[in-house]
């Protein structure tokens, strides 16, 4: 009887404190968060191949109990045969829906088109991929932004850049978690990079990630892609998993040039699930691994169908691809690893790899020909080691043997390439128009045609009816061809014309005005161009404040009324950047009054602050009651004894 009533008061007392202080005993703040991870769901027999390997995976955690996961990161390559990424993404969601069904994040791989999948229904956009929960960060870096075979030095800087700001704003804040950065190509050197060029310029993006870790950043790196051949034997095959403080080598931009690095974050593929060449007598395990976030702490279980696999094998010497100039890391790594996470110990942010100029006219990359819109001017920005725009100029060009070439002129640019950019380009915009189940494309006066000439070959020229043309591609790159043999070629002169041979691909930007900068605030539009009109809108007020007033920052703009809200105006021919300004909540003082009336009238349930001492007296003087209760009970108990 004594325990019944010591349990309730016990039991009474949690329910009166979890009524009084309910942030106290706020559920699920400290919650664990689990992530399942893996890459390469490109079975050589096809998805329904892929789907029963992965299954086989997941049996053997559900042996151990593991049977869900709050996230997923799959790190590229859903299809074998570079054709259908949005059914291979397709069945390895279905195939894992049991498992995970939130926070999923599909990055794009080189065997994945982007215009097929990317969105809602497929592919994460590059870039910022945090989660609502906010337990974590993610950053995407997909193909489109880190090659296979980097040629494009320009690119890899850019997303470097990006990566920097993303960091920045962690810095910032002084984010104590972990943030996982995802890549379908790795960082480290091997002799895919010396044979293919992969990662030649990973340098860019290690040396941001090294510094980030150096400042106390927790950063995990995941990649996949390096499943064929061997070229990840020397690290551990299949299984590769580097701590902070251990080495490897990175490319220095070229294909032989490599340095060995300490590592400053934490290195992993995600696991493997479609196949692994084992040309080297190698590890050659199909996995995922399995990743948990708790308090402060991150763990890596690795499984293969038969359960628990190491995180890292032991590296071996890739025989088969004349591997030399470096040893193997024959280090192994059992599963479990785990990492402890560090607070910040510098908050400067790291410093700009690119400067951006983010004042200049903004330009969108057309991702899909769908896109395209009948009498509007695009630029040709041709996709190649070195980006460079065609210029509605046609010039005559000869080669050192001297060889003559009609066609149209380059101009080199480093500032395309990305989704938007920011640029000023004079007399370089070319016109689209619809004719005849194609398009027309000229300088507004005259259009492209295909002109055999009798001693320079096939040249490229403006006449004025023009040649009807094609425009197909992927990945927001496209070719530019007429019927099935006619197509624009990129030749030794630095020069357009009409061959059949070595087609030419070219990104297509159309001029969307000046870009809307907003603190604490929204714009209808993320740009505009002058004349258009927009409604600008602030963001809530903090707690105690109201808002008070628009300020323009930077730009050409006077705002009719800046104390409202909600406010609509006209872009000005520049960008414009403004700041939503809050006011302190007017203090309203109670008058003070020396006689209090009698009333009949029913008084307010709510306790007040005599009440509420009152309550926690009560509270307390139970606890104490039980103690002493428990105390008694054990001497009587103990003189009963004797």
């Amino acid at each position: 009887m004594k325990k019944l009533l010591s349990c309730t008061a016990f039991l009474l007392c949690l329910v009166i404190l979890k009524g009084l202080f309910p942030v106290i005993l706020a559920e699920g703040t400290n919650d664990p968060v689990h992530i399942l991870a893996c890459s390469d769901f490109q079975a050589p027999n096809g998805n329904d191949e892929g789907r029963l390997q992965v299954n086989a995976i997941l049996s053997a955690m559900k042996k151990d109990g593991i049977t869900k996961a709050d996230g997923l990161f799959a790190c590229g390559d859903y299809d074998y045969d570079f054709t259908d990424t949005e059914g291979g993404i397709k069945m390895l969601s279905q195939t894992l829906n049991s498992f995970v069904k939130t926070n999923k994040i599909f990055v794009q791989g080189n065997h994945d088109s982007a215009n097929a999948a990317v969105g809602t229904k497929g592919l994460a956009e590059s870039g910022n991929n945090d989660p609502a929960h906010g337990k974590y960060g993610a950053f995407v870096i997909n193909e489109e932004d880190y090659m296979w075979y980097n040629d494009d030095e320009t690119t890899v800087m850019r997303t470097a850049q990006k990566l920097i700001e993303y960091l920045n704003e962690k810095l910032t804040s002084g984010f104590d978690k972990p943030i996982f950065v995802l890549s379908h190509l790795g960082l480290h050197y091997t002799m895919r990079t010396a044979k293919e060029g992969d990662g030649k310029y990973a340098h860019y993006l290690f040396d941001v990630l090294n510094e980030a870790g150096k400042k106390g950043l927790n950063i995990v790196f995941l990649y996949g892609h390096n499943h064929s051949n061997g070229w990840d034997d020397y690290l551990g095959g299949p299984a590769v998993f580097l701590h902070k403080g251990d080495k490897m080598y990175v490319g220095q931009g070229s294909n032989t040039a490599k340095r060995s690095e300490t590592l400053h974050f934490t290195y992993l593929n995600a696991g493997y699930t479609g196949y692994y060449s084992n040309v080297n007598g190698q590890d050659d395990a199909l996995t995922m691994t399995y990743i948990t976030v708790d308090g402060g702490e991150v763990s890596f279980v690795r499984y293969d169908k038969n359960g628990v696999h190491n995180m890292k094998s032991a590296g071996v010497t890739n025989a088969y691809q004349g591997e030399s100039g470096y040893k193997p890391n024959t280090t192994v790594y059992t599963s479990p690893q785990s990492i402890t996470l560090t607070a910040l110990s510098d908050w400067t942010p790291i410093e700009n790899l690119l400067t951006i100029d983010k004042t200049l006219p903004v330009w969108k990359k057309i991702l899909s020909a769908d896109e395209l819109k009948d009498g509007c001017r695009y630029l040709l920005v041709r996709n190649g080691s070195q980006d460079s725009i065609m210029l509605p100029t046609v010039v005559t060009k000869a080669y050192t043997d001297g060889s003559e070439r009609i066609g149209f002129d380059l101009y080199d640019t480093e500032d395309f390439g990305d989704k938007l950019a920011f640029a000023t380009v004079d007399d370089a915009e070319w016109l689209f128009t619809k004719a005849q189940g194609g398009w027309l494309i000229g300088d507004g006066y005259s259009y492209l045609t295909r002109q055999q000439t009798e001693n320079q070959g096939i040249a490229a020229i403006f006449t004025e009816e023009g040649h009807v043309l094609q425009i197909k591609g992927e990945n927001g790159s496209f070719n530019i061809y007429n019927g099935s043999f006619y197509s624009f070629n990129y030749n030794k002169r630095h020069l357009i014309n009409f061959y059949t041979s070595d087609p030419a691909f070219f990104y297509l930007y159309e001029a969307v005005g000046y870009l809307v900068t907003v603190e604490d605030g929204t714009s209808s539009l993320p740009y505009a161009k002058a004349g258009e009109s927009l409604t600008l809108t602030a963001s809530d007020a903090p707690e105690g404040y109201l808002f008070d007033s628009w300020t323009v920052t930077n730009g050409l703009l006077t705002l009719d009324d800046p104390t409202k809200e909600t406010v609509t105006f006209t872009m000005p021919d520049g960008a414009v950047t403004l700041k939503a300004n809050y006011k302190p909540l007017p203090v309203t003082n109670a008058p003070i009054t020396t006689d209090t009336p009698v009333t009949d009238a029913p008084q307010d349930d709510t306790p007040d602050r005599n009440s509420t001492v009152l309550i926690v007296s009560i509270v307390i003087g139970a606890i104490a009651l039980v103690g002493i209760t428990a105390a008694v009970t054990v001497i009587v108990m103990k003189k009963k004894a004797k």
